[in-house]
């Protein structure tokens, strides 16, 4: 299915996506708060550049500038690609060798749908096709089904950052499951799985990586100095726990095929079993 979103206000422009065909020799990041004054990331242009040299050291060669998106947070996708086009220049300017793409980082909301449509929201690399979502830290609303498939009828990928952070998929991962069997592509963060957001997000993410739920590694990252764009550390972990092609998988080709807009079929999802049973309960009450 062809995305509908109209060309240019956040969605599919030509001459822009021409530019995801580049090549890349080394890790891509498609979560990222580098771009500053939008969100809760970089302070500075000096912080930002900060953060790309980090990322280039740590053998990332292109990311994803994904700041916070909510209902009334009034940045628009022109405001987005404006400041990831200057932070290009000024690595360009200074022969750091990154590439920024635009995007965003949606929050959940009943009317994702009709922004969509109306071009009001920034997709991955303006290719069109793919949209960061990302879901409550409590309980999923009752809503979060329909929202997502409409979506999808949109011609539109939704992308479900750090599920493992979620209350109800660590109560449930199964209901990841779902999600990635209908069609849906989920983007593990790296520090959830070196225990940055505690034993409960830890213990989930490993779960849904050995189950192969999720598809994506990202940093999520928002400063200089903490929660880096860093890649390289968590990749080592994945490649312990599911190999070092899953490794491969969601540093590079995954997120590739993202950044060009390009449809894949990701590997097969398996459900978890005996979640419902005393072990689970006991095992993840104890991670409280």
């Amino acid at each position: 299915m062809e995305p509908t979103v109209p060309d240019g206000a956040g969605g599919y422009n030509q001459a822009e996506a021409n530019m995801t065909g580049q090549e890349f020799k080394g890790m891509i990041d498609i979560h990222t708060h580098i771009l500053p004054g939008l969100d809760d990331g970089a302070h500075s242009w000096e912080e930002a550049m900060a953060m790309a040299q980090g990322a280039v050291k740590d053998g990332i060669a292109a990311v994803v500038a994904t700041p916070h998106i909510y209902e009334d947070s009034g940045i628009t996708p022109e405001e987005i690609r404006e400041k990831a086009r200057k932070l290009q220049d000024m690595l360009d300017s200074q022969e750091i060798n990154l590439h920024v793409f635009p995007g965003a980082e949606v929050q959940l909301a009943v009317d994702l749908p009709d922004r969509i449509r109306d071009g009001r929201l920034q997709t991955l690399a303006n290719a069109g096709r793919y949209l960061l979502v990302e879901l409550p830290f409590g309980l999923l609303p009752v809503y979060t089904d329909e929202v997502l498939f409409e979506l999808q009828a949109s011609g539109v990928i939704p992308i479900i950052a750090h599920p493992e952070r979620n209350e109800s998929v660590q109560k449930d991962p199964n209901l990841l499951h779902g999600m990635i069997r209908k069609g849906m592509l989920a983007q593990l963060t790296g520090g959830s799985l070196r225990g940055n957001f505690g034993s409960k997000v830890e213990y989930t993410a490993k779960l849904l990586l050995k189950h192969s739920l999720v598809q994506i590694l990202a940093s999520d990252g928002h400063r200089a100095d903490r929660r880096r764009i860093l890649l390289s550390k968590a990749s080592g972990v994945v490649a312990d726990l599911a190999g070092i092609e899953t490794a491969q998988a969601m540093t590079s080709l995954n997120p590739r095929k993202i950044t060009q807009g390009i449809v894949f079929d990701p590997r097969e999802p398996r459900e978890i079993r005996g979640l419902s049973g005393f072990v689970h309960t006991m095992t993840f009450r104890a991670l409280r």
